[in-house]
């Protein structure tokens, strides 16, 4: 069994965590810029931990119709750059919110948080969509 790569997708940032070879712990990685390097690390972080499937988190309400936009179509792009491999959308209702959360009861600041955030709700994500039944 491979490694699954988890991203929270933002049109500035982007959080990545990854799980270990047997699904079980998902750990966040790194934020990364959404500039032009972006698919080189990407393509680089596939190969380098062996990366089977891609989990997506997907704003699932009407309320977020915009960012719903941009993650689908930023599931477009992974899927062209990547052909054949998975990408599994997973709702990311309060993904941030509970990461700031978890974050903010370890004692970081406010600018700390800010700079982790992303990547812990890349592994949030991951983590939610390895509890679901047959995962």
């Amino acid at each position: 069994m491979g490694r699954l790569l988890g991203i929270d997708y933002g049109s500035k940032r982007v959080g990545i965590a990854v799980t270990d070879e047997l699904r079980i712990v998902a750990t966040p990685l790194d934020i990364w810029q959404n500039d032009q390097s972006f698919w080189k690390k990407l393509a680089d972080l596939v190969v380098k931990y062996g990366i089977e499937a891609f989990v997506l988190g997907f704003p699932a309400s009407d309320k977020y119709r915009e960012a719903s936009d941009a993650v689908e179509g930023f599931r477009g792009a992974l899927a062209r750059r990547f052909p054949g491999m998975e990408i599994f959308l997973q709702n990311e209702r309060f993904s941030s919110v509970i990461a700031e959360g978890h974050l903010r009861a370890s004692g970081l600041t406010q600018k700390e948080i800010r700079g982790k955030l992303d990547k812990y709700a890349a592994q949030k994500i991951l983590e939610d969509y390895l509890r679901e039944p047959g995962k």
